[in-house]
Formats: structure tokens, sequence, C-alpha cells
């Protein structure tokens, strides 16, 4: 093993070598308790990815301090680390991008909720304007 989180292929396990090899024009869904490299795999098919001349690449995470802590591996990846984001950045960008506008952060947790749910609805209106988001 080496010094740090990150993982070489060699150093996987067969079922995970499997995973980042997968076909390139179909979706997957990864599921593992918290250390089992599933942080790994993601970065590992994102170069499988650039490497294989498919530049439009996007690892979307939940939390500002993965983001932080993925792009700490940046020297390791065939990728720009500017395409590891949060998943509220990449809804900002994306309705900045189409000119729609989104609500400010607040700093309470119901000021949170609101938030996010108007930012879902903003974006699934802007993806798809046909269609109302409920709920």
């Amino acid at each position: 093993m080496n010094q740090t989180w990150w993982s070489a292929i060699q150093e996987l396990k067969e079922e995970q070598k499997k995973i980042i090899s997968l076909p390139l024009d179909i979706s997957h869904l990864i599921l593992g308790p918290p250390g089992s490299g599933k942080t790994n795999l993601l970065l590992l098919r994102a170069n499988y990815f650039a490497r294989a001349g498919h530049p439009n690449i996007l690892c979307l995470v939940f939390t500002r301090v993965l983001r932080e802590f993925i792009v700490t591996g940046g020297e390791k990846y065939a990728f720009d680390t500017s395409k590891v984001k949060t998943y509220r950045r990449w809804q900002y960008d994306f309705l900045s991008e189409y000119s729609a506008s989104h609500p400010e952060t607040g700093e309470s947790e119901e000021s949170f909720d609101s938030q996010r749910t108007e930012v879902n609805r903003q974006v699934a209106r802007v993806a798809h304007p046909d269609r109302l988001l409920v709920g």
C-alpha cells in the first residue's frame, strides 16, 4: 500500500478492477460501506474515461470537505480537478449557465432546506421546462 489514501489499479481487488472498465456508454451505481474504496473507484473510473478520449467528465460529490479531500490527489488524475464539484456548486453553475436565478445561501437549517428545495425545482424547470417538479 502507498503512503496516501489513493490506491493504484494494481492495489485493487479483482471485483474493483472490473468496475473501472465497465462499458463507457452506460451509467453505473456503486454502493458500499465507508472505507470500501468507492471514492478511489470514482476517480480511477474518471481517469479511464479521460484516457479513453472522453474529456467531458464531471465528478459530483455531496460535501465541500470531500471535494477538497479528492482534489488533494489531483496530480494523480488524468483530468482537471475543476471537474470535481459539489452537487450544490454544480446546481448553481448550471442555473447561471442558463440565466436562471437561484436563492442566496442562508444561515439557518430551515433556510437551507427551503433553498435546497427551490434550487432543485429550478434545476428541474431548466432541464425539463415542460415539466414542473412537485414536492
